[in-house]
């Protein structure tokens, strides 16, 4: 396999990568408050819409964000791509699984992250077939899931290419044994074929698969094609495994403007109620909560839901995610990001609800990028996701194009830049090399950054990026602090 570099940084002085109560010292008012003022100041408008969006060498901005390392996990850049990860803890042992998406083959990569400046790579497992971008594992590491997902061509048809492999499905793969995963059954998945999925052991001790059946095109409602599938996993002799369908969580499409389909889906225990909660965005459906204590009721209707824009002329829920924790002012909040594909009125919003009251979503606040910026197509410069750490009140948002954000996130209705990242490759030496990117979906071409996810751990914050791979950041500048 072939390794890009893993380099550090080292441009800055070493006490700006202190941690504890002091970090990021020198942005705070005599009253220890965080001075939003002066850091909006120093942020400014750094992202830019009139260049070369190939270009890393133009993408090379930061605050408060350094780089840690960089790695491609031996994918052959060009070809091969990166979407979302997973961490997993394997004792003394970080493992990330990273889903890779190309044009002719896909699947994942399982690399060990436990020092980020010494990233290996355990293993790989590749398909013929193409948009697989999301990678799931079992609670205790030994089974892997892969979506396989068919691009949207003319025809809307995509045939398998291998006799192990399927043109829309998901795979569940035995990963005991890194470096040889092996697939062990497979679930055929309607239409588009699923793209999100998650995990999650429900009160009944089974552990469940939640997954995401996208429709052909447009509103659709039947529940074959527009719902969120639930599969019971279930273990098999020989280290074998496969997935049963026992439900679906449906929406009635009918009174939504536009496309209504569910996009992406996140399982939470609600603090205050005790019900475990699915978390779906439904694009123009908005967002929407359903209770899933029990898969008992094959059918299961919404429990609340939130569809208004404002202040955003574009809804496009792309991703809904629930706070783990109660907050110390005793609510419960998620978050929401969209994924907007253009849009000449901004870039669209990072919003805040408070569910304390699950059948009740109440939209708080929102955010977006500084500047008089929009989405010239492409979904260039549109949101993707945000993932809180309440452990220290930020919040990472992966905001394609224009890269990673952190933002205090301690008051919800009114959440702040900290700081932001441009990922290029190697701090002191832009990468220069092919990028691969997501046909058709960024006709006619790709950019770069083009930053997917973000997850915290271990103090640092993973993020992939299309085109170039795997990044470990350390955020430098002020922690709000916990907000449960």
């Amino acid at each position: 396999m072939r390794f890009l570099p893993l380099l550090l940084a080292l441009t800055l002085a070493a006490g700006c990568l202190q941690s504890g109560p002091e970090q990021g010292a020198e942005q705070r008012l005599p009253d220890g408050a965080i001075d939003h003022a002066s850091i909006a100041a120093a942020i400014g408008e750094p992202i830019m819409m009139d260049h070369d969006h190939t270009d890393a060498s133009l993408h090379t901005g930061s605050y408060n964000l350094d780089l840690v390392a960089w790695s491609s996990l031996g994918v052959p850049l060009g070809q091969n791509g990166f979407a979302n990860f997973v961490l997993h803890e394997d004792g003394d042992t970080t493992l990330a699984f990273v889903a890779v998406d190309g044009d002719a083959r896909g699947g994942f990569t399982i690399a060990d992250i436990t020092d980020p400046e010494a990233i290996e790579v355990r293993g790989s497992y590749r398909i013929d077939g193409n948009n697989i971008q999301e990678v799931r594992v079992t609670p205790d590491g030994r089974f892997a899931v892969l979506n396989v997902q068919a691009i949207p061509e003319p025809g809307f048809v995509t045939s398998p290419d291998g006799p192990s492999d399927c043109g829309v499905c998901i795979q569940v793969v035995n990963v005991e044994d890194r470096a040889a995963p092996r697939l062990v059954s497979i679930l055929p998945v309607e239409l588009l074929g699923t793209h999100n999925l998650e995990f999650h052991t429900l009160p009944d001790g089974n552990l469940y698969l939640f997954y995401v059946g996208q429709p052909l095109a447009g509103t659709n409602p039947d529940p074959a094609g527009n719902r969120v599938g639930i599969a019971r996993f279930e273990e098999l002799p020989g280290g074998n495994a496969l997935l049963v369908p026992v439900g679906s969580l449906t929406h009635d499409t009918s009174g939504d403007d536009g496309r209504s389909f569910p996009h992406d889906v996140t399982i939470a225990e609600h603090p205050l109620t005790g019900q475990t909660l699915a978390y779906v965005s439904w694009w123009e459906g908005g967002a929407i909560t359903f209770d899933v204590s029990t898969t008992a009721t094959q059918l299961m209707g919404e429990l609340g839901r939130n569809a208004d824009p404002a202040p955003s002329s574009a809804l496009a829920i792309h991703w809904l995610t629930q706070e783990a924790l109660l907050r110390t002012d005793g609510r419960v909040i998620a978050w929401s990001a969209p994924e907007i594909g253009s849009l000449d009125d901004g870039t669209g919003v990072i919003r805040s609800y408070d569910v304390s009251d699950p059948t009740d979503l109440v939209q708080l606040g929102t955010w977006q990028l500084p500047g008089n910026l929009s989405i010239e197509g492409r979904y260039i410069l549109s949101p993707h996701v945000a993932v809180p750490d309440q452990s220290t009140g930020l919040l990472a948002v992966a905001h394609y194009h224009a890269g990673i954000w952190v933002l205090d996130m301690s008051d919800p209705a009114n959440p702040k830049a900290l700081g932001y990242y441009l990922p290029h490759g190697a701090d002191d030496d832009s990468y220069t090399g092919p990028i691969w990117w997501k046909k058709p979906n960024f006709r006619p071409d790709g950019f770069l950054p083009n930053v997917y996810m973000a997850r915290w751990h271990d103090g640092l914050l993973w993020v992939s990026e299309r085109g170039t791979g795997l990044y470990a950041l350390r955020y430098t500048g002020p922690i709000p602090g916990p907000v449960a």
